[in-house]
C-alpha cells in the first residue's frame, strides 16, 4: 500500500491554521477597539467626576483660599508631581495621567 502524498495533507493543515489565525488577528482587533472604548470612558468619567476619592468634579473651581500657593520661583506642572515640595497628581497616578 502506498501512502497519501504528502501535498495535499500539507495544504489542508496550512489553510485551516491560516483561518485560525486570521479568526485570531480579527478578535485581536476587537479587542484593542474594546479596550480604546474603556479607556475613553474612563478619561470622560474622571472629567466629569473627578479624581477618584475627589470631593467635588476636576473642572470645578477650587474654594480661595483653600489652597496653598506655590512657594517662590516654583510653578506645579499638573500631573507630574513635580513643583510644590510633596506635590503629586490628584488621583495618585491611578488614571494614568
Amino acid at each position: 500500500m502506498a501512502a497519501p502524498a504528502p501535498g495535499p495533507v500539507v495544504f489542508a493543515v496550512y489553510e485551516q491554521l491560516r483561518r485560525e489565525i486570521q479568526a485570531l488577528l480579527q478578535e485581536n482587533e476587537d479587542l484593542k477597539r474594546i479596550v480604546t472604548q474603556l479607556r475613553e470612558q474612563r478619561n470622560q468619567r474622571h472629567n466629569v467626576r473627578g479624581p477618584p476619592g475627589a470631593l467635588v468634579p476636576s473642572s470645578a473651581p477650587p474654594i480661595l483660599g483653600s489652597l496653598p500657593g506655590p512657594a517662590a520661583g516654583q510653578f506645579p506642572f499638573p500631573g507630574s508631581g513635580e513643583g510644590r515640595a510633596g506635590a503629586t497628581a490628584p488621583c495618585a497616578g491611578v488614571c494614568g495621567c
